[in-house]
């Protein structure tokens, strides 16, 4: 993949990669967030070589470069919460259970580890202000969750079809 990038003062584009930089052939997999000068883009072991790689990929628009970090995991989707950190959610890993990293995005520094448990086939997150998590799920799960993933509340938005809408993402505003 590319990350391209349009620049409407000059409607010039720009295209960059990073190697070894892949999804997994998924329409539910992948994630990019943006944070100041940053994008940042979930990168899956797919292969061979570079393409087993894992992890997430940082883009820096100030100076063009580009760095993978977090590369023990495979991200199903990644954000920047409003509360200014970045969140990789990824699956199962053995009995390890679905979990959240949470990162500082300047630094990198992984600051905690937030574990979820087995259950549900999920495939999207977003964190608001307050650090409360939400993550979707494939049979249409929305579930609010404290910052110490304890479960707030939960609706499955499928209404009268539950398991016929497969949620892929998530995002929420302040208002």
């Amino acid at each position: 993949p590319y990350l391209t990038t349009l620049n409407p003062l000059t409607n010039s584009w720009s295209h960059q990669t990073h190697s070894g930089w892949s999804t997994i052939n998924n329409g539910t997999y992948g994630g990019i967030a943006t944070y100041g000068q940053y994008i940042y883009v979930s990168d899956d072991n797919t292969g061979n070589g570079d393409d087993n790689l894992s992890g997430i990929i940082r883009f820096d628009m100030a100076n063009g470069t580009s760095e993978r970090f977090a590369d023990t995991f495979e991200p199903i989707d990644l954000t920047v919460g409003q509360d200014g950190l970045l969140y990789l959610l990824h699956p199962p890993t053995s009995s390890s259970g679905w979990a959240l990293e949470v990162y500082d995005p300047v630094s990198l520094t992984h600051l905690n580890h937030i574990f979820f448990g087995i259950a549900g086939d999920h495939r999207a997150v977003a964190v608001n202000a307050a650090g409360e998590i939400y993550r979707a799920d494939a049979q249409g799960n929305i579930r609010r969750y404290a910052s110490a993933a304890t479960l707030i509340n939960e609706i499955n938005v499928c209404g009268i079809s539950p398991g016929r809408c497969f949620l892929s993402d998530l995002d929420i505003a302040p208002d």
